[in-house]
């Protein structure tokens, strides 16, 4: 199954406590801070989130990237055929392959 198209955004609910990553009228997934908007536990639920919102466009980035490696394999040298095969991989896991 593929991810949830469209645009993944960050939307606050400061009444509940909680972020959530939303695509249109879907919930992607909910993320809870506690305390003031300001603390560590905000920010880094913050940065989470974003890091969240920005994996379609990542995925995506990633894809090009590798069909531009997989058409200039041939050139790949020796030594960086790790990170190739890391990007495989990383990409594979994203798509659940």
């Amino acid at each position: 199954m593929e991810h949830a198209k469209g645009k993944w955004e960050i939307a606050n609910n400061t009444t509940t406590e909680q972020m959530q990553i939303i695509s249109g009228d879907t919930c992607i997934c909910f993320l809870n801070y506690t305390k003031t908007r300001q603390d560590d536990n905000w920010l880094q639920q913050e940065a989470n989130a974003r890091l969240i919102a920005a994996a379609p466009d990542l995925l995506a980035t990633a894809n090009e990237m590798m069909d531009w490696l997989e058409e200039y394999e041939h050139y790949i040298s020796d030594s960086d055929r790790p990170n190739f095969e890391k990007w495989q991989k990383v990409i594979a896991k994203a798509q659940n392959k």
